[in-house]
């Protein structure tokens, strides 16, 4: 918009006199513009990616830890109880 081109100087008025130089501050200050939107733009769709990478991340970890907590549990069936033994052992063969 032209709000964001004419927004970085003071009371709308260039720091410079003549038609060329006003043209050449005007066409640099478009062309910021446009490289900050792109730079926005290309930060949010990081940040997007960066936020999903997390959530899997955090699922993996959440399903290592069932898996191990489940072969925790396992191994100390196996070694606390010797009634169970031959059940899980049987069970185990298939």
């Amino acid at each position: 918009t032209v709000h964001e081109v004419k927004h970085p100087y003071p009371d709308s008025k260039l720091p410079v006199r003549g038609l060329f130089r006003v043209a050449c501050v005007m066409v640099g200050s478009a062309a910021m513009t446009n490289v900050r939107r792109i730079y926005h733009y290309f930060e949010e769709k990081n940040k997007e990616e960066r936020k999903k990478m997390k959530e899997e991340k955090k699922q993996e970890a959440t399903q290592e830890q069932h898996r191990d907590s489940f072969f925790i549990f396992l191994k100390s069936l196996l070694t606390n109880q010797r009634s169970f033994m031959p059940l899980l052992t049987s069970y185990l063969s298939f």
